[in-house]
């Protein structure tokens, strides 16, 4: 697999949030050997480095700075930083605000030159959507490109408007739905007339529970409640890559091998046999509204 890139219509929270577990869910073994990249390339900034305990810099300023002489794949993976709990995953925090943004506009299409190669894994959080978008060409190289809206009818129609304009550009973009529902799938892909490829809950606590944000979970026992609202924020994440699997998009790594036969190997085995079905039904059943 290579690149993949998160975007949100008006309205619609939660684009960086899916990115950040999409990232971490490909870091995973299961995925490919080596670091998968996290990039933040929201030109309004970014806002996920403060919640991971990572500093400004590097990051995409400072590669910006770097990339003057000449970009390569070794140059960008210098600038990255590795959040704590995360093994495998190399972040590159955004930039501070829409000043910078506008400066480092231009090195998005070495970015996307980068990226492009299918050796490297990286998720790109583009930021909200805009007609005179500079993350076109990372759009260009990606695998897929996700937007992420809500279910009301402006967020719809939101979406509706930027489906069409990608596609005159030639572009797909995967519809993926966050926060409560109240429509089903079925009516957002009619309403958009896109794939919808999943679907993304909103839980805050959940998150922090995640990313150890908030200082104030640092000792927040992992109560059988907290697992299972963590479970089912990454049980989503899991069938929306399960989604692009299914059409191509990603292409998983070796399957890992099973756990040792025994009284917790055979419990470890049916619990991980039980979360593919459920993630590959999910995965099917979001596939068939598209």
């Amino acid at each position: 697999m290579t690149l993949l890139t998160v975007s949100t219509v008006k309205g619609a929270p939660g684009g960086t949030t899916l990115a950040f577990l999409l990232a971490q869910a490909l870091a995973a073994p299961s995925y490919g050997t080596g670091p998968c990249l996290f990039l933040e390339c929201d030109p309004a900034g970014g806002d996920l480095a403060p919640a991971l305990g990572l500093l400004a810099i590097p990051g995409l300023a400072s590669l910006a700075l770097a990339a003057r002489h000449g970009l390569t794949a070794d140059v960008l993976i210098s600038h990255t930083q590795s959040p704590a709990g995360s093994p495998g995953l190399q972040v590159v925090p955004g930039v501070a605000g829409p000043e910078q943004g506008g400066a480092v506009r231009w090195l998005l299409d070495e970015l996307a030159r980068i990226l492009a190669d299918p050796s490297i894994r990286a998720i790109a959080d583009l930021g909200r959507l805009q007609h005179d978008d500079a993350n076109d060409s990372l759009r260009s190289a990606a695998a897929a490109n996700l937007i992420v809206t809500g279910d009301d009818v402006a967020s719809l129609l939101h979406t509706r408007s930027a489906v069409d304009t990608a596609r005159r550009a030639g572009l797909a973009l995967d519809v993926v739905v966050s926060g409560q529902r109240s429509h089903g799938l079925v009516q957002v892909a009619r309403a958009t007339e896109a794939t919808v490829i999943g679907t993304v809950r909103r839980d805050p606590m959940a998150l922090a529970i995640l990313l150890r944000s908030d200082r104030r979970l640092a000792g927040f026992p992992r109560t059988t409640a907290s697992r299972r609202r963590t479970e089912g924020l990454k049980g989503d994440v899991t069938a929306i890559l399960h989604s692009l699997e299914t059409r191509g998009a990603l292409v998983p790594g070796p399957v890992p091998a099973a756990p040792p036969v025994g009284t917790r190997g055979r419990a470890a085995l049916a619990a991980l046999r039980t979360s593919r079905a459920r993630a590959s039904r999910e995965a099917q059943e979001a596939v068939l509204v598209g």
